[in-house]
């Protein structure tokens, strides 16, 4: 018995340091962006690639139709829900620990998060093909409706609610215990948040809300529940909150 809460005490212990490190990294990531990440003409930093700093994001075939980074990410997350779903319905209640039971669980939740990232990506592939598409902006996207440059009333009503469903989707991913009520109250104030930031940021700041609810959902676990498949999710969150900074500073010598 004292070797079994040995191991459960180093897995948490893992498990927690890591999760922080993760965190610790986004945040330094999103603390420089916000100060360094300038438009070209204002003498944007050096720290950043200049071909991500035009995109807030690291794209590559950009000129060929249906193939850029964005519609690739629709692609392979589509992908890979699929095989997630397969895998879910294979091992449902199969079995019985209850650490892995709320891992079975939770990568359900996620593949919906995954599938609205891929959705969301897909939108932004399709400005790409558009005539007159010059990436992303500096300003925010309530200062371009004011400048009535986003579409009539229809328009940004549709946007509206496909944000608030991208916000469903990716918090109940990361955290399925939220409730009905709390996860439109929290969805409707990342995205009012959202609309706010300049869209070069915007896939900082959604890294960063992901990051910080999932960190809290996975520290908040109950001890039992920390074995091997929370020390795997925080290597997984490790791995993410490294790729931002690869892709901010080193993108056009990853083409």
């Amino acid at each position: 018995m004292s070797n079994i809460i040995a191991n459960m005490m180093d897995t948490k212990t893992l498990g927690n340091g890591i999760y922080a490190l993760s965190t610790s990294l986004v945040f330094a990531y999103t603390f420089a962006v916000i100060k360094y990440a300038k438009p070209m003409s204002d003498g944007g930093s050096n720290i950043f690639d200049q071909e991500w700093l035009e995109h807030g994001f690291c794209v590559i075939n950009q000129d060929i139709p249906y193939m850029n980074s964005h519609d690739l990410c629709l692609y392979v997350d589509t992908v890979l829900v699929a095989l997630g779903l397969l895998m879910h319905h294979k091992l449902k209640g199969k079995i019985d620990h209850r650490a892995m039971k709320s891992s079975d669980d939770l990568l359900l939740f996620n593949m919906l998060g995954h599938l609205g990232h891929g959705i969301a990506h897909g939108f932004i592939g399709a400005e790409f093909r558009k005539e007159g598409f010059e990436g992303a902006q500096h300003g925010t996207y309530m200062e371009r409706v004011e400048r009535g440059e986003e579409g009539d009333m229809i328009e940004l009503m549709i946007k509206g609610i496909a944000l608030l469903g991208f916000w469903c989707g990716l918090l109940k991913g990361v955290a399925p215990s939220l409730s009905m009520k709390q996860l439109m109250a929290l969805s409707l104030l990342v995205g009012y948040v959202h609309l706010h930031v300049p869209s070069i940021l915007v896939f900082g700041y959604v890294n960063t809300v992901l990051t910080v609810l999932n960190t809290y959902v996975q520290l908040n676990l109950p001890t039992d529940m920390k074995e091997y498949s929370y020390v795997a999710y925080s290597i997984v969150s490790l791995v993410l909150s490294i790729i931002p900074w690869i892709e901010a500073t080193a993108c056009q010598s990853l083409q």
